[in-house]
Formats: structure tokens, sequence, C-alpha cells
């Protein structure tokens, strides 16, 4: 596999001299299972142009938030972190991060979309994979008339109009201004991200599918099945409150805080620590509800693998008459 072309820019050649420069040992890979089917290739360069034995996490890995600590304590000299770029600072062990931004460029399909998007002042928005085109792409729909903004970048973010799946800043910091968005990538659950944290319409340049699509109907529908979620947890006295261990999630003191508010409402609540929440593994507690601080998917994401109703920081406010469901909010890290 050494020759073959990868689909993502590994960066192989700066890597592997990178590598070779800090003289490492023992070196740790850690990446998305999408990119998982490069370790051969990875491997192969590691072990054919540096002195370093590569090792590799199988154990998912969800964004930058989640550099691996058992690769640390397997004696790991280096980290390389893929497919994410930096938003925390080393750990015990150095960290390298990789991009790998696509090398399927988004410009033809958004031309070949451009005249079904109506709004002409428009936010753009990316994930990282597509977030180095964003300048370019802003130039071509200034070209055809819009008017564009880009937001951020912010404490977890590198890039202008980069989001994550917990951080929408990018999106929120233009919302103001513009009329719509237009999100290039593939996947709903960033845009539908954009649309939550805003109220406005996203338009999804999909370069994978080589689509466009709407996400209101989406929107719409994901609101549904929340406030579903919200009045199944009306009737709960007890709540267990998940805390992740991941580095880059550990919201313990934001669990505590909400602990408290409960308490003063007269509903018992306990603290759950896990590195993966594993819905699955929650079935002997015996909570009544459930309110996740580690990352903002798992709640809407697995939201029907969940034995009962599991809510965001931002819906226990709903449920505790704190916040009004017209402020419904995206929960986000910040």
């Amino acid at each position: 596999m050494a020759g073959e072309q990868a689909d993502y820019d590994l960066q192989i050649d700066a890597l592997v001299a990178e590598i070779e420069r800090r003289g490492a040992k023992l070196v740790g890979f850690q990446m998305p299972d999408g990119l998982k089917r490069f370790v051969p290739l990875i491997k192969e360069r590691v072990e054919a142009e540096t002195h370093a034995i590569p090792v590799f996490c199988s154990e998912p890995c969800f964004g930058a938030c989640d550099v691996s600590g058992s690769l640390a304590d397997l004696g790991c000299d280096l980290i390389v972190h893929m497919g994410h770029s930096r938003i925390l600072p080393d750990g015990r062990t150095p960290v390298i991060y990789v991009p790998c931004f696509s090398r399927l460029s988004a410009r033809g399909c958004l031309e070949s979309v451009i005249g079904s998007i109506p709004a002409r002042r428009v936010g753009l928005v990316s994930t990282l994979q597509h977030a180095h085109e964003l300048p370019d792409l802003s130039g071509l729909l200034s070209s055809r008339g819009f008017e564009v903004h880009l937001g951020g970048p912010g404490p977890r973010t590198e890039r202008p109009g980069q989001v994550l799946g917990c951080d929408f800043r990018a999106a929120r910091d233009v919302a103001a201004g513009v009329d719509a968005f237009i999100y290039i990538g593939g996947g709903n659950f960033h845009p539908l991200g954009v649309a939550l944290a805003t109220g406005k319409e996203v338009y999804a340049v999909d370069p994978y599918l080589g689509e466009l699509r709407t996400i209101s109907d989406l929107r719409k529908r994901t609101l549904a099945k929340r406030f579903g979620r919200i009045q199944a947890a009306r009737e709960a006295k007890s709540f267990g409150l998940l805390v992740s261990t991941k580095p880059g999630q550990r919201r313990i003191q934001e669990a505590n805080r909400y602990r408290q508010i409960l308490a003063s409402q007269g509903l018992d609540s306990a603290i759950i620590a896990a590195d993966h929440i594993d819905p699955s593994r929650l079935r002997v507690y015996p909570f009544d509800a459930y309110v996740n601080f580690a990352c903002p998917r798992i709640a809407i994401d697995d939201s029907e693998l969940f034995h009962r109703p599991a809510l965001t920081p931002p819906e226990l406010e709903i449920l505790l008459g704190k916040r009004a469901w017209e402020d419904y909010a995206p929960d986000e890290i910040t």
C-alpha cells in the first residue's frame, strides 16, 4: 500500500520527517474509524523511514477532545492524532495533530448548485476537512453576488468558519448579519447544529454526494424529538449526570453545578463518570433520566439507545423552567 494515494491528505512525508527529527522510538497513532483503513500505509512508511515503532490505538476517536491516555500508559514518547486540529495543550506525552484535509474539492459541487441558493447574505461554515477551502469558496460566492461572512476561530477551532460538534461559535458569531448559512461537507450533524444554534436555514453543500440539501425539515423533526425527551423526563425524581474523563470533555464542575440546582428543587442526582459513555451500561442504574455532560453528540445521536430519557444541559434548563422552549440551543463545550 506504500504507493497508494489516499483520499485525505495524511501529510506522510512531513510526518515521518518530524518523527525522525524528534528521535521518537515508540509512536502512538490515534484516528477516527474512517481513517483506520490507512494504517498499513502509515505503518509501512514509518517503519521504512524512521527508527520508530508505530502503535495504533483501536479505540474509537471522537475528536481532538479525545487524546488517548492508553497510548501514554504504554510508554509512547509521541502521539500522532489524525483528523482533527489542536484544542488541548500537550499532556505528559507530546502530540502532533494532522488535520487530514479532504482531497475532494467542494468547489465543483458548489458551482453546480450555487444557482439554487436563494439567500444573498450568507455565513460560510465547514468542518476541518474542508475548512482550508473556505477562503477560495468565499471568493467564488462573492463573485456570484453573495455577501459572505466567516466567524471564528475560537478557543477550540483553528480556522475561520470551522465548526465542531461541540462548538458552533463560527456560526453564532455572524448569525445576526446573515439570512442563511452554507455548510460545506458531508453528513447532517454539523449543519443541524448550526441550524439549532442560530435558528437560520442551512444549505448543506455535500461534495461526497454531489448535492445540495436544506436542513429546515430535519431541524423541525429533531426539535420534536427533543421536546418528546424533555416531556418524558417531566416525572423524573432522580438523574444520572454523565461525565466523561476524556481530556477535552471533563465538565465535572458543570455537572456539579447542575447537581446543586437539582438538589435545590428537591431532585436527587449522582455523577457517573466513564471514558466512553455507553448507554447499554447505564441499564444497571435506577435513575429516572440522564443528563449528558460528555460529548454533546451522545444525547442526540444515541438518543434511541438510552433506556431512560437523556437530556442535554440546556434541555434540563427547559425542564426546570430556567430556559424557555423558544430559547432552545444545542449543547456546546466552551
